[in-house]
C-alpha cells in the first residue's frame, strides 16, 4: 500500500468540523483525531512498514501534553510527526529495507499562521506534509538500491 494523501486530507476536514462545532474539545480526543489522520494518509508507505500502528500511537503520545483544541502546537506537531516517521522507517526492516525518514518536518508552520478560513487547513496542510514524507527513503538491504517512500 501506498500513502493515500486524500485520506489525510478527509481526516483533517473531519477535524476541522468537529472544532468548529465545538465538538473536539477532549484532548484524549483531540490527540486521537490528529494521530489518526496522520495514520489514515502516510501509515502505510510503500516500501511497507510493520510499526504504522505504532507510528501512529508515538504521534499520539507527543499530542497528548500538546493540547490546543483549534491548531496543535508547532513544537509539539513537530515532535510528533517526526517520532510517526522514525518509528515507520524502523518498521521497513521487515520488508528487506532500511528507512531513512524525512527530518524536520515543518507541515504545520504554514497553518499555524496565515489564513484560518474554514477548509483551507486540510489542504494547506496535505500539501506540505505529501512532499516532505516522500523525501523519506529506503534502501533494499540485499540490492542496494534506493527508493523514496511513497
Amino acid at each position: 500500500m501506498a500513502f493515500v494523501p486524500a485520506a489525510f486530507k478527509q481526516k483533517l476536514s473531519e477535524i476541522e468540523d468537529k472544532v468548529g462545532d465545538g465538538g473536539l474539545i477532549d484532548k484524549v480526543e483531540w490527540a486521537n483525531a490528529w494521530a489518526d489522520a496522520y495514520f489514515a494518509g502516510y501509515g502505510s508507505p510503500t516500501p511497507p512498514s510493520a510499526t504504522g500502528a505504532a507510528a501512529r500511537q508515538a504521534l499520539f503520545g507527543a499530542l497528548m501534553g500538546a493540547f490546543e483544541p483549534v491548531t496543535p502546537s508547532v513544537t509539539a506537531m513537530k515532535s510528533g510527526v517526526d517520532a510517526f516517521a522514525a518509528t515507520l522507517a524502523g518498521g521497513m526492516a521487515a520488508s528487506g529495507f532500511a528507512g531513512k525518514p524525512p527530518t524536520g518536518y515543518s507541515g504545520i508552520a504554514p497553518i499555524s499562521s496565515g489564513d484560518k478560513a474554514k477548509g483551507a487547513m486540510p489542504g494547506k496542510l496535505t500539501a506540505a506534509t505529501t512532499p516532505w514524507f516522500q523525501s523519506g527513503i529506503a534502501v533494499n538491504m540485499s540490492s542496494g538500491v534506493t527508493v523514496p517512500w511513497s
